[in-house]
């Protein structure tokens, strides 16, 4: 059997369990957490002396700060939309976030499990706040669009509190991950005065064949659904839209989906 990294730390665990290594002798230095910068030149080697194993106390009763404004050059625009983002994975900063700023929306909160990415990428793009609860997002009353990016089994959740809290709501696929999640989405989509759109960002990537919905009968909730479809050689080229459709030669498929609120 393959010597797992995941064994590695169990063997670990067990040999603390039965007393056969005793982490007390491995400690050589203790720090407050306000003294991490002191630690870590320790273990970096700024200080010369010798340690082995470092450790930082903090005060589990201490008040934890959920909410951080942040220092931001970005002036407010006159845009009338109040932008909240939770989650901050690698697509969001990276694809999203960018179209937004182009658009000049207001950043207004963003939202992560632990606060430290929405801290670095808050600071990047010109956030007034980092938060690392989603319901300070979906509480704000000045936040009229949510866009969700965190993990797909989180999606229908957050889907579902926003378009009740009546914001407009952005997710990237998947909406739900079953038929009862999108019941609950889709209850939710027609109580809100809230727009829902889904993105699906590998819809024209080279080799991803066109998709398919599949429709049941007895599910009256894809009756919302329109599809347009047409191919890329129908499209009108120039320069400029060439460069944005490399595989034009191929024949794409385009979904336009119907204001998913108007579902009954």
């Amino acid at each position: 059997m393959r010597w797992t990294e995941k064994r590695n730390i169990e063997a670990f665990l067990e040999l603390i369990n039965s007393g056969n290594v005793r982490l007390s002798k491995l400690i050589s230095h203790r720090f407050s957490i306000d003294q991490a910068e002191r630690a870590y030149q320790l273990i970096s080697g700024d200080v010369a002396e010798p340690y082995l194993g470092v450790v930082l106390n903090y005060d589990p009763d201490s008040q934890i700060t959920t909410r951080v404004a942040l220092q931001s050059s970005r002036k407010k625009t006159d845009s009338a939309i109040n932008l909240g983002v939770i989650g901050a994975g690698g697509y969001v900063p990276a694809i999203l976030l960018p179209h937004f700023k182009a658009a000049a929306v207001n950043f207004r909160s963003i939202a992560t499990a632990s606060g430290v990415s929405a801290h670095d990428v808050g600071k990047r793009f010109g956030f007034q706040y980092a938060v690392s609860n989603a319901d300070e997002v979906l509480s704000d009353p000045d936040i009229n669009l949510v866009v969700v990016g965190t993990r797909h089994d989180l999606h229908a959740e957050l889907v579902t509190n926003a378009l009740f809290a009546n914001k407009h709501v952005f997710v990237e696929k998947p909406l739900a991950l079953n038929d009862e999640e999108l019941g609950r989405v889709l209850n939710a989509a027609s109580a809100s005065s809230g727009l829902l759109m889904v993105g699906f960002n590998r819809l024209f990537a080279f080799g991803t064949p066109s998709p398919r919905i599949l429709q049941r009968q007895e599910r009256a909730s894809f009756d919302c659904v329109s599809r347009e479809r047409r191919t890329a050689s129908e499209r009108t080229l120039d320069s400029g839209s060439a460069a944005r459709w490399p595989h034009n030669r191929r024949s794409l498929s385009l979904y336009r989906f119907a204001d998913i609120s108007n579902c009954s």
